[in-house]
């Protein structure tokens, strides 16, 4: 289920930061998606886990 979420996570933004993404960017980008992920990834809390998820559905 964790996995499910973070795949979905990282899907998430990819779409929130294509929109913005530079050739020049793409290594910002790939740090900005890793730092969402680590933060997505270090919740413990299953309602914490649930409201993200909800907050970042497709």
């Amino acid at each position: 289920m964790i996995e499910y979420i973070r795949l979905k996570s990282l899907w998430v933004s990819i779409a929130f930061f294509s929109f913005s993404l530079q050739f020049d960017d793409l290594y910002e980008f790939i740090n900005s998606s890793r730092s969402f992920l680590n933060v997505i990834a270090n919740r413990r809390s299953l309602k914490e886990i649930s409201y993200h998820f909800r907050i970042f559905r497709v």
